[in-house]
């Protein structure tokens, strides 16, 4: 059965769940997204582990590089989304025309499982209109060989999106490393802020961008399936009921040959053609209806070699989407909690978009030590006027 929700050419999830914006999420996917795609062993971690991408909310944190979701979308794809397309060797994803989510092909061809979960969540409101999406990640990763000694970091993301209607939501990506990222859509205004800061208020850069933030956060599950794509092989598991909607609930698990998947050219993800997947399971329920994933878990464990250095990976994901067609009650901040900022730095923010994987990010992201308290700006608590290079 061929869904209702056919993606539009150039549909993919942004590479950060996960979580590289995660936030910084999302991601946000092995770890997280562009603004969200997640120290003895950072250090190591760093320099070793695969920078995929960054889940919406960690910039510059070890596993963040290394392991978010890794979304790769295929030939010479470095997916960001439609808007963008690949004049940089492959750092930069440029979808191809994608094809509509087919429910029963889902059910035994991995590869249309896997299309269907990369469809991204602009695609997915606009099939199921108003519901609440979550989704948790667990990264732990081992670096062995070499000349270093062995490193060990785990990675933890939680992402959220409340949606009411295009131009109203709420979006949330948080990660053990201390890094995330809340993002409210509402009155025709962005209002974004990191873990520890006010809200940054302005409007979008252009009338993509608050899809692009939702894009990003949703992307946890696709990222992290598409890097134990090699080993993955699905079960028909049969007719099943998720909140009260009929559903194909199709079994996940490690395929007896691994298959040989497309991978970019571009040197930084090289390191893909290498990755053995030791184990794999799950369950992943599609909407009969629109092809939508409501509900799915995988766990997977896979090892790469990257810098002369073995990375092994266990990964856990878990994806939820709940309350659809129920209302959604979404607000602009109080007054006394955002900041002005009208001008959008555009220099800094396509720098890192750009420079992602093979550069640090260009200011760290803020904490509980380096984020200024008190009085200023506007003269209310905790408020104050942000320079160029600090806006969202």
């Amino acid at each position: 059965m061929t869904s209702g929700m056919p993606p539009k050419s150039g549909d993919t999830p942004n590479e950060h769940a996960c979580a590289a914006r995660v936030t910084g999420g999302a991601a946000a996917g092995a770890v997280a997204p562009r603004r969200l795609q997640r120290a003895g062993s950072a250090a190591v971690l760093l320099a070793v582990l695969p920078a995929c991408l960054l889940p919406v909310a960690l910039p510059g944190t070890l596993i963040a590089a290394a392991l978010a979701g890794c979304r790769d979308e295929g030939p010479d794809r470095a997916h960001l989304d439609e808007r963008h397309r690949d004049g940089f060797g492959g750092l930069i994803r440029s979808a191809d025309p994608a094809e509509p989510v087919d429910v029963d092909r889902a059910a035994s061809d991995p590869d249309a499982l896997v299309r269907a979960v990369r469809v991204p969540h602009h695609r997915v409101a606009e099939a199921l209109g108003a519901h609440v999406f979550r989704a948790t990640s667990s990264v732990d990763a081992t670096v062995t060989g070499g000349s270093e000694p062995e490193a060990r970091e785990q990675l933890d993301v939680s992402a959220r999106i409340e949606y009411a209607e295009p131009q109203r939501f709420r979006a949330l990506v948080e990660s053990s490393a201390d890094y995330g990222r809340e993002i409210i859509f509402a009155d025709g205004q962005l209002y974004l802020r990191p873990r520890y800061g006010a809200f940054h208020r302005r409007a979008p850069s252009d009338e993509h961008e608050p899809a692009s933030w939702r894009d990003d956060i949703y992307a946890e599950l696709a990222g992290h399936l598409e890097l134990l794509a090699p080993g993955l092989a699905v079960r028909d598991g049969g007719a099943a009921d998720v909140g009260g909607r009929p559903a194909r609930r199709i079994e996940l698990v490690r395929a007896e040959t691994p298959r040989q998947m497309p991978v970019t050219s571009a040197p930084q993800r090289a390191w893909r053609k290498s990755v053995e997947v030791e184990s794999l399971s799950g369950e992943v329920f599609l909407d009969r209806e629109t092809g939508v994933p409501l509900r799915a878990r995988l766990e997977g464990v896979a090892h790469a070699q990257r810098d002369q250095r073995l990375v092994r990976m266990h990964i856990v994901v878990e994806h939820f989407i709940e309350g659809i067609g129920q209302a959604v009650a979404i607000a602009a901040p109080p007054e006394d909690q955002w900041i002005d900022t009208p001008v959008r730095s555009r220099e800094v923010a396509e720098r890192e978009h750009l420079l992602e994987d093979i550069a640090q990010p260009a200011r760290p992201a803020p904490t509980p030590e380096n984020t200024p308290t008190g009085a200023s700006g506007e003269g209310r608590p905790g408020r104050r006027r942000a320079a160029p290079e600090e806006t969202p």
